[in-house]
């Protein structure tokens, strides 16, 4: 899957690409959609709900650039032919990641 193409710039890559690719990449790890547009600084485009919704996401936010970092590195020991055992490694740091994420969610729904 090509993440970053744009068809306007005939195929070269410019800094929109990477934001572009990695807000794609983390939602498909899991992460939440709210989560990934505030870790790209965006502003709710919702009135009502940038007026009432207040949270910071900071923790989730964090382990949301933990996830995302540690997918390129795994496809990095891929591509360097380093890892032998994808799916176990792949599995065992996406599990520790997405509980913390689970657990970030769930105490911003309570305080909510």
């Amino acid at each position: 899957m090509t993440y970053g193409f744009n068809c306007r710039t005939r195929g070269r890559w410019v800094p929109h690409d990477l934001r572009r690719t990695a807000t794609t990449m983390m939602v498909q790890l899991g992460v939440l959609p709210d989560v990934a547009e505030k870790c790209l600084n965006h502003t709710e485009p919702n009135k009502l709900k940038r007026i009432y919704q207040r949270a910071s996401y900071e923790g989730a936010m964090r382990d949301a650039w933990k996830l995302l970092g540690t997918r390129f590195t795994l496809l990095q020991d891929m591509a360097d032919g380093r890892v032998t055992n994808v799916v176990a490694m792949q599995l065992g740091e996406y599990i520790k990641l997405y509980n913390s994420l689970t657990l970030t969610h769930s105490r911003l729904q309570q305080k909510g």
